[in-house]
């Protein structure tokens, strides 16, 4: 497993390797708000989670549907790496604005609402709720298809699973501190 403090002492490393024997290793050139220069990376985490759709029905908000999709945790600069086509608002900004934001394919956009045109509707995960900010189309293609591409899923930021899943109450360490290993480092 790794711990969410450990991306900025990998990013910082990485960053000391390059500037060996480099120009840039002679010029002190400021580490800032943990992004390498010169680098774009990303990293991601998945496990399966139960969705809750919600709607506003007569005033009041209240579940709509349930299904189970992969989750996938994301950080970094991740839409560079994996380029979707928008069917309506946009990617997770690399820089986190809200950390309760989700993005949702078309294949869960379809089952919960009949249509893809859904940014700023909620959903529920473990009791947290996310505003949907974005619908990515999945490939259609064979090795999609054998990659799980046209199965229900969700992206959220890196840091909030963390927070759906923090087991700190019980005494243990708390997944917000120790998360599996990123399945996806570029």
């Amino acid at each position: 497993s790794i711990h969410l403090a450990d991306i900025a002492l990998i990013r910082q490393a990485l960053q000391a390797s390059s500037d060996t024997g480099s120009a840039a290793g002679s010029k002190n050139i400021p580490y800032v708000e943990g992004r390498l220069r010169g680098w774009e990376d990303c990293y991601s985490s998945t496990v399966m989670a139960t969705v809750e759709s919600l709607d506003v029905v007569d005033g009041l908000e209240v579940k709509t549907g349930k299904a189970d999709a992969q989750l996938v945790a994301v950080g970094g600069n991740y839409k560079a790496f994996h380029p979707y086509r928008y069917l309506s608002g946009g990617f997770l900004p690399e820089t986190p604005v809200d950390m309760n934001q989700i993005v949702i394919n078309d294949v869960l956009a379809w089952k919960f609402y009949h249509s893809y045109d859904v940014v700023g509707n909620r959903l529920m995960i473990n009791g947290q709720m996310f505003t949907i900010i974005g619908v990515v189309e999945e490939s259609t293609t064979k090795i999609a298809e054998l990659a799980g591409e046209q199965e229900n899923r969700a992206f959220i930021y890196f840091g909030s699973l963390g927070t759906i899943y923090d087991n700190s109450s019980n005494g243990e360490e708390g997944e917000a501190d120790k998360i599996s290993a990123p399945s996806d480092y570029a």
